[in-house]
């Protein structure tokens, strides 16, 4: 398949650049209301939450009150889908993890890293409301002109 854009096109053959295509490893929900069920998918990265997966490899069953029965998945397929350069989210890699299917130093340096901007972003908005409280303060603390309670005296 080659789509033509111009001089340069993109797809397979010859003359043809191949479209890059990120494959994630994600949750998709299904399941009634208040009860909810996830299935653990691969799916392309623009793909809509609920839509067309290549291959399911599991499932997550959050209600189950057994742990060993939350979690169902086909490690081998998940081992080669990582191989060949699939991302897990966030949710999926911890699940992962927790089985020993996936090291967890490169993404925990960033998640230890994304941590710290959210604890000084909320730092900074706390910060803000108080030089506003301050700056409040100031014009009230300011005397009320006697030329006024006089008039009002007389």
């Amino acid at each position: 398949m080659c789509l033509d854009l111009g001089p340069v096109r993109a797809g397979f053959g010859p003359g043809c650049l191949e479209v890059p295509r990120v494959v994630r490893i994600r949750m998709q929900r299904i399941g009634r209301s208040r009860r909810p069920f996830y299935r653990i998918q691969v799916l392309d990265e623009r793909v809509r939450r609920n839509g067309a997966s290549i291959e399911q490899v599991g499932w997550y069953d959050p209600i189950a009150k057994d742990p060993a029965k939350q979690v169902q998945l086909n490690e081998d397929r998940v081992k080669y889908w990582i191989g060949v350069g699939a991302q897990p989210s966030d949710t999926v890699r911890d699940m992962l993890a927790k089985r020993n299917l996936i090291k967890l130093g490169p993404w925990e340096a960033r998640r230890l890293r994304d941590r710290k901007g959210v604890e000084e972003r909320a730092a900074k908005a706390a910060a803000a409301p108080a030089e506003g409280e301050k700056k409040a303060e100031a014009p009230a603390e300011k005397p009320a002109k006697p030329e006024k309670e006089e008039k009002k005296a007389e």
